[in-house]
């Protein structure tokens, strides 16, 4: 019987090249996205219970089988370590990741086909957060109000604040868990670190060879993860200013990701707020 492993990501943490590079191994299959498997009789999603049964029997054909990116937060912690699995975080600098996910979002938002969904997941989020919501519209983040009864396009304002909220609200769970986070700018560039990612999820039950090594990094350097790209302050700073207010604002209201960020090395984040307190 194979190993079941999750990691458990919102996004913006190379999950598809992860997922990928992974399932490349002989012996192991990834999924990524999935709350449900295209093999089963309903294409709907279940519960992460249910789908931790679901890599446990797969398993048992003789493969470690996990998956990615489709449940966040601590959601699948107890389910895959009560089956004695191995569950843990991919993270990245928040400023990079929001920025990489607000990118994402915004783009797919144009998209036609894309209009009801996100007018629906920003309709919810809005209800939601009602207090959250006014307080940013007092503390003046948004320069004109926000617009959820569009019939036709997508308020940025509104999609940006869903964006760092969801961000920090899934990476507030890490702070509460004692399983181990695992940084996208050292696993897609360091084999020493993909190796160490790779052996914790597989509870080194397999080999991570040179040669599967060699072509894990072949792919990677398609990743466009792996791009040289601007510093957290450097980045920040080519926000607007109410995006800066935001989240300043936020992240205030979770502020042990502070130390987090500090401790696991993204000392710029503590920079940045300060920055942003001082005016």
């Amino acid at each position: 019987m194979g190993n079941i492993f999750y990691g458990s990501s919102w996004g913006g943490t190379a999950t598809s090249w992860l997922a990928k590079v992974l399932s490349m191994h002989d012996d192991l299959q990834c999924y990524h996205g999935a709350r449900y498997f295209k093999d089963s009789q309903n294409n709907e999603d279940i519960s992460g219970l249910n789908f931790a049964e679901e890599l446990k029997r797969k398993a048992q054909k003789g493969l470690c089988v996990g998956g990615i990116h489709g449940y966040h937060g601590d959601h699948m912690e107890k389910p895959i370590t009560d089956l004695g699995g191995a569950f843990g975080f991919l993270t990245r600098d928040p400023i990079q990741r929001i920025s990489s996910l607000f990118n994402h979002h915004l783009t797919n938002s144009k998209n036609p086909e894309n209009f009801t969904t996100y007018k629906n997941m920003l309709d919810t989020f809005n209800n939601l957060n009602d207090e959250m919501m006014q307080y940013l519209i007092e503390s003046g983040c948004f320069t004109k109000a926000l617009d959820s009864n569009s019939t036709d396009t997508i308020d940025e304002n509104m999609l940006f604040t869903w964006n760092i909220g969801h961000a920090l609200l899934f990476e507030s769970s890490v702070l509460n868990s004692k399983s181990p986070t695992f940084k996208m700018e050292e696993f897609t560039t360091n084999p020493e670190k993909f190796k160490e990612l790779f052996n914790y999820f597989t509870q080194e039950s397999l080999t991570c060879s040179k040669n599967y090594l060699d072509k894990v990094f072949a792919v990677g350097k398609n990743n466009t993860h792996r791009k040289t790209r601007l510093t957290s302050v450097d980045e920040f700073n080519r926000w607007r200013e109410n995006q800066k207010l935001i989240f300043y604002i936020l992240i205030k209201n979770n502020s042990a990701l502070l130390d987090y960020y500090d401790a696991i090395g993204y000392p710029a984040i503590k920079h940045i707020f300060k920055m942003i307190e001082k005016g």
